[in-house]
């Protein structure tokens, strides 16, 4: 399956294996064969990231694919979204390392399965309240 990104270009990933509900664990040639992870979006989702994606990384790069900020902080908030030749968006969840085992990978796919099924067993507003905090843990431990 060829992916493609508006920066980093296009990507021919072999799909590994496909987890419930929506996960693709992939090998990556971008990350010379090593192992990925990637949530698909939903028709909705790709639409809003397609019309978007553009905007973020215009926000934060030049024409260059230089960060305009010498110190980065742009980058951890700039999702990594591919699309299909079908324009299907695909999320980046784990980048291409050769440290990532399929066994690892599939441990990390049980885990948030298993956040999302505690989260989802809240109210409406208390489980967007807990998906907001896990974001910005998650973006505080990428700085």
């Amino acid at each position: 399956m060829i992916l493609h990104h508006y920066i980093w270009g296009t990507d021919d990933v072999q799909i590994v294996e496909e987890l419930p509900p929506h996960f693709l664990i992939v090998k990556s040639t971008i990350g010379n064969g090593n192992l990925a992870l990637f949530s698909k979006l939903s028709e909705q989702q790709g639409r809003y990231f397609r019309n978007a994606n553009k905007r973020f990384y215009d926000a934060g790069f030049n024409e260059n694919g230089e960060s305009m900020d010498p110190s980065d902080e742009y980058i951890p908030f700039v999702p990594d979204i591919m699309f299909d030749d079908n324009c299907k968006g695909y999320l980046l969840l784990i980048q291409p390392s050769a440290l990532n085992t399929l066994e690892g990978v599939k441990r990390k796919v049980e885990s948030i399965n298993a956040i999302d099924k505690e989260v989802r067993e809240h109210d409406e507003f208390y489980a967007g309240s807990l998906r907001n905090i896990l974001i910005s843990y998650e973006l505080v431990e990428r700085n």
